[in-house]
């Protein structure tokens, strides 16, 4: 189960996720919706670990969520500006894992796109993918 306790986020003067408390049952599906600017993306990205909350605590199964945001085991994509346009969707896959040797890159790459069936898509570029 995922938990969000009155979680914050502040950009200078500018609140953008203000005391955001949520629970998301496991297996469940969750809609995040509001209107432009409202902090639907920067609570993703908090939930994600790409940004740290100013306030707050994100739980997984009840134990705080502390780990560096590639050892976290949930992650976060965009269908917009999320994916290099000068790169095919395996590379865009591979580069949050420059940190790894690239037999296990490879292999990260091909379990990805397997698991979301897009491994006969791998060298294609992004402007040739359906959105849907």
């Amino acid at each position: 189960m995922l938990e969000l306790r009155s979680i914050s986020k502040f950009y200078g003067q500018t609140r953008a996720v203000d005391d955001v408390s949520l629970t998301v049952p496991r297996g469940s599906v969750t809609v995040v919706l509001g209107p432009s600017g409202s902090g639907k993306s920067t609570l993703l990205r908090l939930i994600a670990g790409i940004e740290k909350p100013d306030d707050g605590d994100i739980l997984w199964d009840g134990v705080p969520v502390l780990e560096p945001t590639h050892e976290r085991g949930f992650g976060l994509m965009f269908q917009d500006n999320a994916l290099s346009p000068h790169m095919n969707v395996a590379s865009n896959v591979k580069f949050g894992l420059a940190d790894l040797e690239p037999e296990l890159q490879r292999q990260r790459v091909s379990e990805a796109l397997d698991m979301v069936r897009l491994e006969a898509f791998a060298d294609r570029m992004p402007d040739q993918l359906s959105g849907g």
